[in-house]
């Protein structure tokens, strides 16, 4: 019998493990909140198509469970009565102790619409009937490597109004097989025509192990903006990509990238917040390392976060000089800050609405005039408060 790949993965949770599922199941709970309150549609959709078994070995759930659980924590009956659950795995083991394990969740026999498990390759999985309409769609795409994973499908899952998808991109191994020939199928489906960009950056000398798996997110983000959403621009669509690293245990290098995609700012800004609250590396990016034993604070974060902030901000400046003559939120200005890093790097900033206004404070207190406030009506308590418009005066960056 052929060993696979995942034989012993499914043996006991490892910490990372832990990580990617927590940042899902945590989402999912705000994400099912917006789309709920946004009420444009009675049937919501959450879409696995790289299951697994549903529970390790040793007991311990894995993201399809730890999702049930997630369900079952709603005190109203909305989400059990709007969910969809479509779940899938290749393996014939995994399927059959999936559907065992999921059928034995307490939380089914109160769901409105019976889970759908399939024992197909992703890529075969018929996703038509999910796509067509206002369906919103949460999707998580986890492979064990990189086969199945194309910038269409993604494009596809996420183009539809409400829909938002979290794809476990497996840098270290697209690097490890971007030049053989066996790959180039798979390879041109998740980088498209940037292929050729990929490849270069793999045989860039002058660039680290991580440098270049960060820079792979990103040629992949620019080939599934440019390809699927940059005609779609006049339509309304926006795109934004946030990365979250996942480092090897034993070296210092990266091992794969969670990814999230959403045209929703608000649901970016949600999903900042929570891979904040699990990242311990630094302020330039999030992530996570297990060889380190501690977890960045806020307060940590903070040290570069405002020089990286200014910079940002004073290129964007520089980009799009009319956005200084404007009063915006914080939320406003954040959701500026971050159309221009992925129009510049495909990417959003890591930072989220309350470490700007942090910022924001500290350049104020420094007296020298480079931000102007609304004059508010009443009683002023806080200059810069989340709901105050302000602005950028010319003098800012200098």
């Amino acid at each position: 019998m052929k060993k696979s790949t995942t034989d012993g993965f499914f043996e006991t949770q490892t910490e990372k493990s832990f990580v990617k599922s927590i940042i899902v199941t945590e989402f999912f709970k705000v994400y099912f909140s917006i789309i709920n309150h946004a009420g444009f549609s009675d049937d919501i959709y959450y879409i696995d198509l790289f299951s697994g078994p549903g529970k390790y070995k040793d007991g311990t759930y894995s993201t399809p469970l730890l999702l049930l659980d997630t369900v079952a924590s709603f005190k109203a009956d909305d989400i059990r009565n709007k969910l969809h659950l479509i779940f899938n795995d290749e393996n014939e083991e995994f399927y059959q102790s999936l559907c065992i394990n999921i059928s034995q969740h307490p939380v089914v026999s109160q769901l409105k619409h019976p889970p759908i498990i399939q024992n197909l390759r992703a890529s075969e999985v018929n996703l038509s009937q999910y796509l067509s309409g206002k369906k919103p769609k949460f999707s998580f795409i986890d492979p064990w490597g990189y086969i199945d994973v194309s910038a269409e499908q993604i494009g596809e899952l996420v183009k539809s109004i409400g829909s938002d998808c979290v794809l476990f991109f497996n840098s270290n191994r697209i690097l490890q097989d971007l030049s053989k020939d066996y790959s180039q199928e798979h390879m041109g489906k998740i980088f498209g025509d940037m292929l050729p960009e990929a490849v270069k950056i793999q045989k860039d000398a002058c660039l680290s192990q991580p440098a270049k798996c960060k820079r792979f997110v990103s040629v992949f983000a620019q080939n599934l903006y440019k390809t699927y959403f940059e005609p779609l621009r006049s339509q309304g669509f926006r795109l934004f990509v946030l990365p979250f690293s996942i480092d090897q245990d034993d070296v210092e290098k990266t091992s794969h990238h969670i990814v999230f995609i959403s045209k929703n700012h608000k649901a970016i800004c949600e999903m900042k917040k929570i891979m904040v609250k699990h990242s311990n590396t630094n302020s330039s990016s999030l992530g996570f390392d297990s060889k380190d034993t501690f977890t960045i604070s806020m307060f940590s974060r903070s040290d570069d976060i405002e020089s990286e902030l200014k910079t940002i901000i004073f290129d964007m400046f520089s980009c799009a000089p009319r956005l200084k003559d404007s009063y915006h939120t914080l939320a406003e200005w954040l959701e500026h800050i971050d159309r221009f890093r992925m129009s510049q790097a495909y990417e959003v900033t890591p930072y989220t609405e309350e470490e700007l206004k942090q910022c924001l404070v500290k350049w104020d207190a420094n007296g020298n005039g480079c931000i102007d406030i609304e004059k508010p009506t009443g009683k002023i308590r806080s200059r810069i408060t989340n709901s105050r418009r302000i602005k950028f005066k010319d003098n800012f960056g200098g």
